[in-house]
């Protein structure tokens, strides 16, 4: 069903495997990517229990991180695989299918990624004050 024309579409499909397809159809990799998210998920809870106040930008990305982690999960073990059902494109490109959790998982990343870029940007001006100093 089309959603905006030639950008948005929803479409119902199944993954076996993880993104892009990879591991589909192999032996295992059910059990194989359930052991992977399950422990993921538990090492964020490691992680988010030795955070910092001050560190919220981080255990929200973390989050989002293990929600969307369960969340594939929770699908690969009832299901035996993920149902994706958004389909983003341009004209005639189109990108793989995915679902909430995997815009959950892609988010928290992001997230990662720019307050690790903005706690490096803060390190490095306390160095170059007390340099100054």
């Amino acid at each position: 069903m089309t959603v905006v024309q030639n950008y948005w579409d929803w479409r119902l499909s199944y993954n076996t495997g993880s993104a892009f397809g990879m591991f589909a159809g192999q032996n295992g990799s059910r059990i194989f990517l359930s052991v992977i998210g399950v422990a993921a998920t538990i090492a964020i809870l490691l992680i988010l229990r030795r955070a910092r106040d001050e560190q919220r930008w981080m255990t929200s990305a973390l989050a989002l991180v293990a929600g969307g982690a369960i969340g594939n999960v929770i699908d690969r073990v009832l299901a035996g695989k993920v149902t994706d059902f958004v389909v983003w494109k341009v004209g005639k490109t189109e990108w793989p299918a995915f679902n909430i959790a995997d815009c959950a998982l892609v988010v928290g990343v992001a997230i990662m990624f720019l307050d690790v870029g903005r706690e490096q940007k803060k390190a490095k001006e306390k160095d170059a004050r007390k340099a100054a100093a």
